[in-house]
C-alpha cells in the first residue's frame, strides 16, 4: 500500500494474474487486512477453519502449516539472511580484495615466477663461476721468423701471439 492507497508490488501482481485468469469460474470477495494483522499463522488457521478459501502472500512452508492447508507450487524462492552494518577499515578491505580467486591465482603465479627467477639466477651464477675457474690461462706461442725485418718482432727476432682459451 503506498501513500495514495493503491496496492502494488510482486505479490499484488501475482494476485491480479490469479484473479483475472479465474474470474469466469469464481466470484472473488477480497478482504484487505490491516497493517496490524501480520501473524501469518492466524491466516493459515483461518483458511483451515474455512473463514477464507485462500490467502495470498509470502508464506513460509513448514510441516505445521502443511498439515492443515495446501500450498501452491512456490513462485518465489528466497534465501533468508541477516543483514548488518559493516564497519569499513583497511584490513577488511584488503581481506575482501585478497579473498578473490583471481587475486589468489595472480599471487600464486607471481610467487612461482619469483622462485623460478631465483633458481635461474643461482644456476647462471654457478655456471659463470665454473667457466672462470676452469679456464686455461692464455697460451703464448712464439715462432721464429726467417725474416727479422718485421716490425712486430721481439728483440730476439721472434714473434708472439696470444691465443685465448675456448
Amino acid at each position: 500500500l503506498n501513500n495514495k492507497n493503491i496496492y502494488g508490488g510482486f505479490i499484488w501482481d501475482i494476485w491480479l494474474i490469479i484473479k483475472n485468469n479465474l474470474k469466469h469460474k469464481y466470484n472473488f470477495k477480497v478482504r484487505f487486512t490491516s497493517l496490524k494483522e501480520n501473524n501469518y499463522d492466524n491466516f493459515v488457521n483461518q483458511v483451515s477453519n474455512n473463514n477464507y478459501d485462500m490467502v495470498v502472500g509470502c508464506f513460509s512452508q513448514n510441516k505445521k502449516r502443511e498439515a492443515i492447508v495446501n500450498f501452491t507450487t512456490p513462485f518465489l524462492l528466497n534465501a533468508n539472511s541477516i543483514l548488518y552494518y559493516k564497519k569499513s577499515n583497511i584490513f577488511n578491505d584488503l581481506q575482501y580484495i585478497f579473498s578473490s580467486d583471481a587475486v589468489k591465482i595472480l599471487l600464486f603465479g607471481l610467487l612461482i615466477g619469483l622462485v623460478i627467477g631465483v633458481i635461474i639466477y643461482f644456476l647462471d651464477k654457478m655456471r659463470y663461476l665454473n667457466l672462470n675457474t676452469s679456464a686455461r690461462p692464455l697460451a703464448v706461442a712464439s715462432r721464429r721468423r726467417r725474416n727479422s725485418s718485421s716490425s712486430a718482432s721481439e728483440p730476439d727476432g721472434s714473434r708472439s701471439a696470444a691465443i685465448p682459451a675456448c
